[in-house]
């Protein structure tokens, strides 16, 4: 996402952005925003819906956080595994139902994240480092729900990535068709 989509100058490791893609996301965001369509955003898509709705980044976590935690993955092309760290889920959330504990661990492909959530959006599980990993809607008026890591590559192996498909499922179900 371009910085100066939320009044950012660029940091020296923020990578070209994608006009184009940009645009589509926030085309999309703002239709299913408006039908009240349910919302699943996953990696740049929890960036873009959080940019979206006024929030910001953390535009390098390697620089700009001190940590120990591998959240990018640069061994695609070698085959290295994936990172996986663990998160801490607030339990008051709809995340927290989902995953029945308060810590669970996920996959990490990411150099980017959520800095100040947007208008409507909160906080609901971060890294050991502070990273946000999760991001929700205030309220049940609509589900919407960002995650960080990709939970699309687990679901044979995690219960919450099994149910967090389940459930987006399920809300789109109950949406009424509109035109």
């Amino acid at each position: 996402m371009h910085p100066s989509l939320y009044k950012a100058g660029a940091h020296p490791e923020c990578a070209i952005s994608d006009p184009r893609r940009e645009a589509t996301d926030f085309a999309l965001l703002e239709h299913a925003l408006a039908k009240r369509l349910p919302v699943l955003a996953i990696c740049y898509g929890i960036q873009s819906l959080n940019i979206f709705l006024g929030g910001t980044l953390i535009q390098d976590i390697a620089t700009e956080v001190s940590t120990q935690v591998g959240h990018e993955w640069n061994g695609r092309s070698t085959g290295a595994p994936e990172p996986s760290h663990v998160i801490r889920i607030e339990v008051d959330s709809r995340l927290g139902r989902l995953a029945g504990a308060i810590k669970e661990r996920v996959n990490s492909s990411h150099h980017q994240s959520v800095l100040e959530p947007g208008r409507n959006l909160r906080i609901v599980a971060r890294a050991s480092d502070g990273v946000v990993e999760a991001i929700e809607w205030i309220d049940d008026s609509n589900w919407i729900l960002g995650v960080q890591w990709h939970p699309e590559r687990t679901t044979g192996t995690s219960a919450l990535s099994q149910a967090l498909f389940r459930e987006f499922v399920m809300a789109s179900h109950k949406t009424p068709v509109q035109t």
